[in-house]
């Protein structure tokens, strides 16, 4: 009996699959599981997310389970705890359904682009609380420090956020950051019990704090409407409203069921929620304060040698194209370019050679732009294309390494069947071959200054740059490596191992 019903399962389509999945979620309430939810993401924060998923619960894929049941649960009956091993497994059944139906290259080239979507399914979900810490003081820098001191004429952050959630984005980030330590140890609480928790000062903003991470299931299922994938087979990685709406409003309650997402939405989140909501100014903004935050960062950490910006290198007469940040340290020199993101959201959700590389076009490698400003800067620097201020500083730099760093998380992005041949390709029909980068994103800078002494930088990144190997892996995954921290671990986790993508990941590994 039982092989049988697998081997009906295993013949279902994605459509099909997802319909049974809404089918056998509609037994379950709506609101009365959060706080068996809150129980396996509790769960999962304690044992890790590797050794968790040895045990079948994947943190994104839990959350999926709890995103059908919002939008498709009962409205009225409240059942006791019920175990949901069957409900995941009607989740798995989709994810394995789906994943029959995609399209998987056959060029040797892009054989893992479809990595991508695995990558952006994981790791909102997939938050090391070590790391958490260092996302709430990005953001007050970020949205607070240098949105304040960076202003445009035409837009300005602070009021627009104020107009729009009648709060100023520091108590946003910190009200948001109260909330989630208070969901920590309960999954409910109402809006009275959440105001006698949070410092004096943030108290009259609570409701505002509500208003913006938290929704009704109404509020939910009408977001999720609008996200929803268009075809079943994309449906294991649209996008979750759990990301923006974290806190879900019941009967004058507040529930989170995942208490870091709560976290996520009010720091690294809020870079998306105001992305989509107050639009390319503030896009252009927040390329500026980005900018200015590595700059800054590279500033504290590498004393001993020198931080250049472009627009102090255009005073001294430099006229060619330029990058963000050149770094002098000893007789190395880094060129550095910051970009908010390599990928939009079409191209993490199908993940398909042609998306892409679309992506990467409009983003890394368009005309003039990203890898091609690095590559222009480094043919001036050659050339001795600088004025003679310029040259004097760079005299003594024997080896330039050029980096992009990234504020959107990403892995494998050196990775040359993920996305360096795609990368690479775009390069060689503009003419340009044999050069070597890395793209890096902001944690992994971050990680990398605070744990290297500025001594042993150099050495540090020139065995990233000419080992043949750890060239093409993440700047996390050469720190752990050397430091062994699990904070730095770079994975993806795979529902299903009998399956193609699991199969070309054990090929690729080997």
């Amino acid at each position: 009996m039982v092989k049988s019903k697998k081997r009906e399962n295993s013949l279902l389509t994605a459509a099909q699959a997802e319909h049974l999945l809404r089918t056998c979620v509609r037994e379950l309430p709506f609101d009365g599981l959060f706080g068996s939810f809150h129980d396996v993401f509790g769960r999962i924060r304690t044992e890790g997310s590797h050794k968790a998923a040895n045990h079948g619960l994947i943190a994104y894929q839990i959350a999926a389970l709890l995103k059908y049941i919002i939008v498709y649960g009962e409205d009225l009956k409240k059942l006791p705890y019920r175990d949901m091993a069957p409900y995941i497994n009607a989740w798995k059944h989709l994810w394995r359904a789906a994943e029959r139906e995609q399209t998987y290259s056959r060029d040797p080239d892009t054989v893992a682009t479809f990595l991508v979507r695995f990558i952006y399914a994981n790791l909102p979900f997939s938050q090391h609380k070590d790391l958490i810490d260092s996302n709430l003081t990005r953001a007050l820098s970020l949205f607070v420090t240098f949105a304040s001191q960076y202003t445009h004429e035409t837009f300005d952050f602070n009021a627009e956020f104020l107009s729009r959630y009648h709060l100023t984005p520091e108590h946003f980030i910190r009200l948001g950051w109260e909330f989630y330590k208070a969901f920590l140890s309960r999954v409910d609480w109402t809006a009275k019990e959440l105001e006698s928790v949070v410092p004096i000062d943030l108290k009259p903003s609570v409701p505002q704090g509500l208003s913006i991470l938290a929704g009704s299931r109404q509020k939910f299922i009408d977001d999720y409407r609008r996200v929803r994938a268009t075809e079943a087979l994309q449906a294991p990685y649209e996008p979750n409203p759990l990301l923006w709406i974290p806190i879900v409003a019941a009967d004058g309650r507040y529930y989170a069921p995942y208490p870091e997402l709560v976290a996520y939405a009010a720091t690294r989140g809020l870079f998306f929620r105001c992305g989509s909501e107050l639009g390319a100014a503030f896009h252009e903004a927040f390329g500026d304060w980005f900018e200015t935050y590595v700059g800054n960062l590279l500033r504290i950490m590498v004393r001993s040698g020198e931080v250049i910006r472009a627009a102090e290198e255009k005073e001294l007469g430099y006229t060619g194209k330029n990058v963000d940040w050149t770094v002098l340290l000893g007789n190395t020199g880094l060129l550095v370019e910051c970009k908010s993101s390599a990928l939009f959201l079409p191209g993490k959700i199908l993940a398909t050679p042609s998306v892409v590389s679309n992506d990467l076009a409009k983003n890394l490698v368009g005309e003039g732009k990203g890898l091609f400003q690095i590559h222009e800067k480094l043919q001036a620097i050659k050339r001795g294309d600088l004025p003679t201020t310029l040259r004097e500083r760079y005299a003594n730099i024997t080896t330039w390494y050029p980096v992009v760093i990234l504020y959107d998380q990403i892995q494998h992005a050196n990775s040359k069947p993920v996305l360096g041949n795609l990368l690479d390709s775009a390069l060689r029909e503009a003419g340009i071959a044999d050069f070597d980068y890395q793209i890096w994103h902001i944690e992994e800078l971050e990680n990398l200054l605070d744990l290297v002494p500025e001594a042993d930088l150099i050495l540090q990144i020139q065995r990233k740059w000419e080992d043949p190997k750890m060239f093409h892996w993440d700047l996390n995954a050469y720190l752990h490596s050397i430091f062994g921290h699990d904070r730095l671990k770079s994975y993806i986790l795979v529902p299903e191992k009998d399956s193609v993508s699991y199969k070309i990941l054990e090929e690729l590994s080997d």
